[in-house]
């Protein structure tokens, strides 16, 4: 964006995104209400910046450590909130609000969650051996040391990546079909690890692709089917609570590095 405008006033503030901006304010410069003034500062002057990025944090982490209603959260809400009626202000003075587009957009929202489920403990207790916090880019026999892999993927879902298993044969190139994952052999038995996993109270549901046949070449290829202690779920019914999950997890479910089993 700033390159496609390099013959105008330009300005990124705290963002990692600043290629081709005419000024650069590193994320160094923590709190939102000093990025909103160093914004605010420009927009001062005789010649206003035509785009600016600015991006803001201070809502984001206390959001994280003390809950989305929390005193934290609306403390920044309130703060950010005189900071933008500041620079409205300014831009009516300045005759900008009518000539000025304000985009508002976030990377993610934030939910209260109900209790904790250390799922590293509870797969090791089935007798998973786990390759743990591992950013996992493709299936490949060098996995074969280990018999699972868990990526914690931020704090509200986890990726479970599971070799096509027999009691005689391991294959990391496969994925495990559903059969196979209702009776995996693990720890010298066989478990039923949908049922298993879906049945711990912390897990709101879990969602599986059923490999569309022998080598599964396509990686879009297959049915995703979803799950919870209720047992199997329709997506467009028994969801309500998660509106874009019949629409997402079956396109991540399609790509060749989705997990074989999303815990959520």
């Amino acid at each position: 964006l700033f390159e496609y405008v390099d013959d105008l006033p330009t300005v990124s503030i705290g963002s990692v995104v600043h290629r081709g901006a005419d000024e650069y304010i590193p994320p160094w410069l923590p709190p939102d209400s000093l990025r909103m003034t160093a914004l605010i500062k420009r927009f001062k002057k005789k010649s206003p910046p035509r785009l600016s990025v600015v991006v803001l944090t201070g809502i984001d982490w206390p959001a994280h450590r003390y809950g989305p209603r929390s005193e934290w959260v609306q403390i920044g809400l309130q703060k950010l909130d005189r900071q933008m009626g500041r620079l409205l202000d300014l831009l009516k003075q300045r005759g900008l609000d009518r000539q000025t587009y304000l985009v508002l957009t976030a990377d993610h929202g934030h939910s209260s969650v109900i209790g904790r489920v250390d799922l590293y403990s509870h797969l090791s207790s089935i007798g998973f051996d786990i390759l743990d916090k591992f950013l996992y880019t493709g299936r490949t026999e060098g996995l074969s040391d280990y018999d699972a892999v868990l990526w914690m993927a931020g704090v509200g879902y986890a990726f479970l990546y599971l070799p096509s298993l027999t009691d005689t044969a391991l294959n990391w190139r496969a994925r495990p079909p559903e059969e196979m994952l209702r009776a995996y052999p693990v720890g010298g038995r066989h478990v039923d690890l949908i049922e298993n996993i879906s049945a711990l109270p912390q897990i709101a549901f879990i969602a599986i692709r059923n490999p569309a046949g022998a080598g599964d070449a396509d990686p879009s290829a297959g049915e995703v089917s979803f799950f919870s202690s209720r047992g199997r779920l329709d997506p467009d019914r028994d969801l309500n609570d998660y509106p874009d999950a019949a629409v997402q997890i079956p396109r991540l479910m399609a790509a060749s590095r989705a997990p074989d089993i999303l815990v959520v």
